[in-house]
C-alpha cells in the first residue's frame, strides 16, 4: 500500500502545483492584455515554467504508475484478489477530492485560456485533458483487474464486464461504477481473503 499511497501523494502534489501555476498564468495573461501594468511579459515565462513542471511531474508520475501496475499484476498472478480490492477502493475513493479540485481549476482556466489566451490555450487545454485521462486510465486499471477476477470466477458475465469497462473509461462514471462494485462485492472479498490464506497455508 505504501507505493499506492505515494502515487496518490504525487497526484495531490500536482494539484497544489496546478493551482499555483494557474494563478501566475492568469496574472501573466492579464498583463499581456493590458489589464495589469508591468514592465515584463510574464506570460511566456509562466508558460515555460508550467510546461517544465508538468514534464517533471509527468515523469515521476509515470514512474510510480508503472511500479504500481507491476505490483498489481503480481497481486493478480498470486491470486491476492483481496489486495486488489483494497487497492481499488483506496485509489478510487482517495482521489475523489483530487478530481473535484482539478475540475474546479481546469474548467474556468481552460475557458479563460481559450477565450483570451491568443492561441496559448489550444496548447495547454489538450495537456490538461491528456494528463487527466492518463490518471483515469491508471486508476481504472485497479478496478478492471478486480473485474477480470470477477469474470473468471463467474460472478459477472462478458456483458457485465464490458459495461463495467466502459464505465471505468469515463470521468465521474468510473467513481460511480467503483462505488457499486465496492458495495456489491464487499462481502465476497472477505471470502476471497480467507481462500487466499488457505491456499497459502497449503503451499
Amino acid at each position: 500500500m505504501k507505493k499506492l499511497n505515494f502515487l496518490i501523494g504525487i497526484l495531490y502534489f500536482n494539484t497544489v502545483g496546478l493551482v499555483i501555476v494557474a494563478v501566475y498564468l492568469i496574472l501573466g495573461l492579464l498583463s499581456v492584455s493590458g489589464e495589469v501594468n508591468t514592465s515584463t511579459e510574464p506570460s511566456n515565462t509562466i508558460g515555460h515554467v508550467f510546461l517544465i513542471l508538468f514534464c517533471v511531474w509527468l515523469l515521476i508520475y509515470v514512474l510510480f504508475a508503472v511500479i504500481n501496475i507491476i505490483a498489481l499484476v503480481t497481486n493478480y498472478k498470486r491470486k491476492e484478489f483481496h489486495l486488489i480490492y483494497q487497492k481499488m477502493k483506496r485509489i478510487k475513493t482517495g482521489l475523489i477530492p483530487y478530481w473535484v479540485i482539478n475540475f474546479i481549476c481546469y474548467l474556468p482556466i481552460s475557458a479563460f485560456l481559450l477565450l483570451v489566451g491568443h492561441g496559448f490555450g489550444f496548447i495547454i487545454v489538450p495537456i490538461f485533458i491528456f494528463a487527466s485521462y492518463t490518471v483515469l486510465v491508471v486508476t481504472s486499471t485497479f478496478s478492471i483487474a478486480y473485474l477480470l477476477y470477477l469474470r473468471t470466477s463467474n460472478k459477472i458475465n462478458d456483458r457485465g464486464l464490458f459495461i463495467h469497462v466502459i464505465w471505468q473509461s469515463l470521468f465521474i462514471a468510473d467513481i460511480i461504477d467503483t462505488y457499486r462494485i465496492i458495495r456489491k462485492y464487499k462481502y465476497e472479498v472477505i471470502q476471497d481473503e480467507k481462500t487466499d490464506k488457505d491456499q497459502y497455508l497449503k503451499l
